[in-house]
């Protein structure tokens, strides 16, 4: 289920790995809603008497596809610091314990 390391910490992989792969499914997510807003316009077509908050719209669905894409990047980030931080958590720990062990057989024999 879950590999201890130091200290008694258990780490389950499989669970961690799970929840990277559903940030990266957000990812994309968050890059298709991002998409999607860019292309509503400038506003020049919301009518001469309501060309400025035409183009008033347009800046705030600009600012939100910057957001998205800005939560998009935030997101696969942490992803991978995620994925890459259990990797070497389990790995280091364990090459540790290894290094314990001849350690211990070296001094005993």
């Amino acid at each position: 289920m879950g590999t201890t390391v130091s200290n008694g910490v258990v780490v389950n992989q499989a669970a961690v790995t799970q929840q990277v792969n559903e940030l990266k499914s957000t990812v994309g997510e968050l890059r298709k809603a991002a998409a999607n807003v860019s292309p509503w316009g400038t506003g020049v077509d919301a009518g001469r008497a309501y060309a400025d908050r035409g183009h008033r719209i347009a800046a705030g669905f600009d600012r939100i596809s910057g957001w998205l894409n800005r939560w998009t990047t935030a997101t696969d980030y942490t992803a991978g610091a995620i994925g890459t931080a259990t990797i070497e958590l389990v790995g280091v720990d364990n090459a540790n314990a290894q290094d314990q062990k001849k350690l211990a057989t070296q001094l005993s024999g």
